[in-house]
């Protein structure tokens, strides 16, 4: 192993990303930069390497950078420019991880095997850190050192990766045990977290991954049945099920409250009114938005004007497809969904359908969970979970597009 010096530091960025980053300070954003810096080291061969790449892979980066630049444009119309030097601190990333994918297409290395490494740590760690959390501060959702949004959110997203390799990984049995009790374990964390946009991945993720295995003929009903059992043992015998189902009602009246005129005295209702807010600035603002950081200028400037004063300001609009209309226009909105869900998802369909590993489908799986995070947490704002995101991506983009060169060698 020490013969493969790169490859072991890589790895250990990837795994140590993948185990904790949501969970420990600065653990995601330290192992993002040491790839950058040694991506730096290679910089004469970064031409050579780009020109390696498949042509999905180009459009993939040239899409990661054009979301930075997305994000520079909005500078015409900032008026907090402090807010907004923060905020374009985590849209420089996206630039960023560019040349840190050609770092990770150099050579014969096999990254894989420590992002599932990580992911299966993650599970007993999360939760850990949950059950911890829950005795210091007993009535308060579950987290680790930031929010319990990111922490429910990481912790889902290791649940859904590892039953994408739990149903195609070729391993020994007592492998795959370690990979159920894992899966559990994260469940368990993730529920704890109370994180509900967290939760509603699970169905998404369920349902798109069931789908892929039927389609490539390879959905096992056995095996089917027991990951099922396996969910429903974790949700519904164990003493979190009353957190579920008080979450659950508490929605669902916060969402009547909000229907019958009682907009923003609950959590739900916030998100529904920020929303609405969202929509409105993009109308004034239809092509580059109001600028990065300006949204909560535009709550407060309409409560200046004697509405929506009841609602608390926010820097986001808690949600990925509202918050880039309000700040970043169409534009931006466009290049959003090209560069952070089209062109990822087609990299790892186009792979899978040549043939379904681990890795692809892993990539599909990945990319709902971040879809449907998206929907009630603005998680690209969020340096863990951002730096979280990438690192998966970067490494099972990399791996899928390795193993097809192989395949086909005219690559």
């Amino acid at each position: 192993m020490l013969s493969r010096p790169l490859e072991v530091l890589i790895g250990l960025c990837i795994f140590a990303a993948a185990a904790s980053g949501c969970a420990v300070s600065s653990v995601a954003s330290t192992s993002l930069a040491i790839l950058f810096i040694a991506c730096l080291f290679y910089i004469h061969k970064w031409p050579e390497l780009w020109r390696g790449l498949t042509r999905n892979e180009q459009l993939l980066l040239f899409g990661l950078a054009l979301y930075a630049l997305s994000g520079l444009i909005t500078y015409y119309n900032v008026s907090d420019e402090n807010e907004y030097v923060k905020h374009m601190g985590r849209y420089i990333r996206f630039l960023l991880i560019v040349p840190v994918y050609l770092l990770l297409t150099r050579g014969n290395m096999q990254l894989f095997k420590y992002l599932v490494a990580g992911a299966i740590t993650s599970g007993p760690l999360y939760l850990t850190f949950a059950l911890i959390s829950i005795s210091e501060r007993p009535g308060f959702p579950a987290s680790g050192s930031y929010h319990h949004i990111a922490f429910g959110d990481a912790a889902m997203l290791s649940v859904v990766f590892l039953l994408a390799v739990l149903v195609t990984w070729k391993t020994r049995p007592i492998i795959k045990v370690i990979v159920a009790f894992s899966i559990v374990c994260a469940l368990y964390a993730s529920l704890l977290s109370q994180a509900r946009g967290a939760w509603i991945a699970l169905p998404f993720c369920g349902a798109l991954l069931l789908y892929v295995m039927a389609k490539h003929n390879k959905l096992k009903l056995k095996l089917a049945i027991s990951v099922l059992l396996l969910v429903v043992v974790v949700i519904g015998v164990s003493p979190v099920r009353n957190i579920i189902e008080d979450r659950i009602n508490q929605a669902t009246q916060e969402v009547e409250s909000f229907v019958n005129g009682e907009k923003f005295g609950s959590s739900v209702g916030t998100r529904l009114a920020m929303w609405q807010i969202a929509l409105d600035v993009w109308q004034e603002h239809p092509v580059i938005g109001t600028g990065l950081g300006d949204f909560d200028q535009e709550i407060e400037l309409r409560q200046s004007q004697g509405i929506y004063e009841q609602v608390e300001v926010h820097a986001s609009a808690h949600n990925i497809f509202f918050q880039a209309l309000a700040t970043t226009g169409l534009v931006g909105f466009l290049i959003l969904l090209f560069a952070l869900i089209i062109q990822p998802f087609r990299v790892f369909y186009h792979t899978s359908c040549e043939k379904l590993t681990s890795a692809n489908l892993g990539g599909l799986i990945v990319i709902m969970a971040y879809l449907v995070f998206g929907l009630t947490a603005t998680w690209n704002l969020r340096a863990p979970e951002l730096s979280v995101f990438l690192i998966y991506l970067i490494t099972l983009s990399s791996t899928v597009s390795k193993a097809s060169k192989v395949v086909d060698p005219s690559h």
